[in-house]
């Protein structure tokens, strides 16, 4: 597991790497460091069995990016395009924080043959996500394939 850990708080190390200066920079930092908080304790759950704890976790992420992106609409008339680009730039990167987390969650729970609860986190990201932009496309392929794969492992076996 802690290979997968490091992939997802490299994405989260982006938020920080994202940060403008000025008075702005403050709330995003704060936006970042609260994403990294979660993420954390995501897998900090995960590596302890705690399934239901690491959901929670995971949902206070896609939480804060959907409060970012209804922040971002309803300022959006009093931003420059610099503002909205970065704005959007961090709703991205937690939401694939978010994503990310729920497939080494899938991950988990397939390697822990928890296969109906990992069909759940893949499940998770195609109806959470398959409306949105292309950008996640490549996260619902993963997901996709995550739920190919159970199939495949929960295939009954031909009889001989």
């Amino acid at each position: 597991m802690p290979r997968h850990r490091f992939l997802s708080l490299a994405g989260v190390a982006m938020l920080g790497g994202a940060m403008v200066v000025g008075c702005a920079q403050d709330i995003y930092q704060q936006r970042a460091h609260i994403v990294k908080g979660h993420t954390e304790s995501f897998y900090r759950h995960l590596q302890e069995g705690r399934v239901a704890a690491a959901v929670a976790e995971n949902e206070q992420i896609e939480v804060l990016a959907g409060e970012m992106e209804r922040g971002l609409v309803r300022r959006a008339s009093a931003m420059d395009a610099n503002q909205k680009t970065r704005e959007w730039s961090l709703i991205k990167t937690t939401n694939q924080t978010a994503i990310d987390n729920w497939l080494n969650l899938g991950r988990y729970l397939s390697q822990t043959k928890r296969y109906e609860q990992a069909r759940g986190a893949y499940q998770r990201i195609v109806e959470t996500y398959h409306g949105k932009s292309g950008e996640y496309a490549p996260y619902l392929e993963r997901a996709r394939a995550g739920l190919k794969d159970l199939d495949l492992i929960l295939a009954p076996s031909p009889s001989p």
